[in-house]
């Protein structure tokens, strides 16, 4: 399994960033498939019962459920082609929402 090991996401001026106003049910669902998608672009065609998968899964689904990721970064998210063009959400998400990104990230390869 590949698998970037660091991940930044840099915001450049810009609107500011908002967070999601859906009901926890629409935000989980919108999340799942923003969270399936990047660990699919991180992990490759090998994410079924693998660990570090399951792990980042986990953590970028946590992350963009309870952050209230905006639905612009969701969608971002979920059309990226690769991931590194990750950056180009960022300015979808607000600092903190970054920060619990990177976190999810750094957790789930250790």
């Amino acid at each position: 399994m590949r698998l970037a090991l660091a991940f930044v996401l840099v915001a450049c001026g810009g609107a500011t960033p908002k967070e999601s106003t859906l009901d926890k049910a629409q935000q989980e669902k919108l999340c799942r498939g923003s969270a399936d998608h990047l660990v699919l672009l991180i992990t490759g065609d090998q994410t079924g019962g693998v660990p570090t998968a399951d792990r980042l899964r986990t953590g970028l689904l946590e992350q963009c459920v309870t952050r209230k990721w905006s639905i612009e970064a969701m969608d971002c998210f979920t059309i990226l082609e690769t991931i590194d063009k990750a950056d180009t959400c960022a300015p979808y998400l607000t600092v903190p929402q970054r920060d619990g990104f990177q976190q999810a990230i750094e957790t789930a390869v250790r």
